[in-house]
């Protein structure tokens, strides 16, 4: 169980009451957390996040899809229930951007995370 954010906010129900996530919200929403967070940010937890902002802006897609696909996993590790089955990368140049479409599996999850670097 985990308590919705969004936007770095708590989500708050109209009753003003927290909103909830249990399920594979709650797992996606980790993922999230996990993949979006520069590793070594956090002070007291230094192994947490991920390395993705590492990934090269040059290059072959392949490469950098194996590059991707290795640091997704590497991120998700505290996640035992997750499996990364993919990573499918697109580069804008213009906006130098990244994004990555990641391919998750498990018990009560399957999904296409959508993550924008």
């Amino acid at each position: 169980m985990d308590l919705l954010l969004q936007d770095g906010e708590l989500a708050i129900n109209g009753d003003g009451t927290p909103v909830i996530l249990t399920g594979a919200q709650a797992l996606l929403q980790r993922a999230i957390i996990l993949l979006k967070t520069r590793q070594g940010s956090l002070p007291g937890a230094p192994w947490f996040g991920s390395r993705l902002r590492q990934l090269p802006r040059t290059g072959s897609r392949h490469a950098l899809e194996v590059q991707a696909l290795a640091l997704v996993r590497e991120a998700l590790v505290p996640l035992p229930e997750v499996t990364v089955y993919g990573v499918e990368c697109t580069y804008q140049p213009k906006r130098d951007q990244l994004q990555l479409a990641i391919q998750l599996k498990g018990d009560v999850l399957d999904a296409v995370l959508e993550v924008k670097l």
